[in-house]
């Protein structure tokens, strides 16, 4: 079930499938995701607009602390230049990114997750807002077997 949720919001969010007009519409999308995936949308330039409460369980961050801030602070050290420029490569050619990603918390602690992120444009295909939705990785088999294929 959360694996066909976590495709249904990346499909949801690709460019040519939905517009959002303001905030109010994303609040509302916000409040909607279910407790077991997190959220963050960021504005057009990076900057975090939205965070929901599995964000804040699963970084230790609270809404205060990063809202305003890029999500480059989450940055574990794990990842090289060469990643995070394939991701925006991705972002940019094709509208959405997806993979596994090593984060960090507010504690230091390094987490893997699984990070589906999508531009969200507006009428006239301009990028408004990015989405990224992400799961924890709870079970150290799926630490191991992501970090090796990173």
């Amino acid at each position: 079930m959360v694996w066909s949720y976590l495709e249904e919001v990346a499909d949801l969010c690709r460019p040519h499938g939905l517009t959002i007009s303001g905030p109010d519409q994303l609040k509302k999308w916000l409040e909607e995701t279910e407790e077991h995936v997190g959220v963050v949308v960021t504005d057009k330039d990076s900057n975090i607009v939205m965070v929901n409460n599995v964000f804040v369980k699963a970084t230790g961050y609270t809404p205060a602390e990063v809202i305003g801030k890029n999500p480059r602070m989450l940055q574990s050290g794990e990842h090289d230049h060469e990643y995070y420029r394939n991701m925006w490569n991705s972002l940019l050619d094709k509208g959405h990114w997806g993979g596994l990603i090593w984060d960090r918390r507010k504690d230091g602690g390094i987490y893997p997750e699984w990070l589906s992120i999508s531009v969200l444009e507006n009428e006239v295909g301009e990028p408004l807002y990015y989405i990224a939705s992400f799961m924890v990785c709870e079970k150290k088999a799926l630490y191991n077997n992501g970090k090796e294929s990173t």
